[in-house]
């Protein structure tokens, strides 16, 4: 799955591997996985070092939930570079990631539903 499957549903069975590639710039910072449906799919661990895409998921049980990645490119810009407002903006209440304020073009959503056998 990639960019162009931005807004769709995909239908797994358990035991069923889904694959996210988003692109990566030559170098810095990019798409960033904010969040996946962690009952319904497991990402096994990355053997020397944090995960980077592509993203291997393994559907494990019957259910529904989306799965985010915002785009963070410019944003770890030099320290006197004025950084891209869309870098990260966080809800003041919750402190976590607030996606209604990212342009739509920073936003990756892909529904998943993963059907009983």
């Amino acid at each position: 799955m990639g960019l162009g499957d931005n807004g769709r549903t995909v239908t797994l069975n358990p035991g069923d591997r889904l694959v996210l590639s988003l692109p990566l710039p030559p170098k810095g910072v990019g798409w960033v996985l904010v969040d996946w449906p962690r009952v319904i799919l497991t990402l096994p661990p990355v053997v020397g070092g944090p995960a980077r895409f592509p993203y291997t998921f393994i559907a494990r049980t019957p259910g529904r939930g989306q799965l985010v990645a915002v785009n963070r490119y410019g944003c770890d810009t030099p320290p006197k570079a004025k950084p891209d407002p869309a870098c990260f903006i966080k809800s003041p209440a919750s402190g976590t990631v607030d996606l209604s304020q990212y342009p739509p073009d920073r936003v990756f959503t892909l529904t998943v539903q993963v059907t009983a056998p």
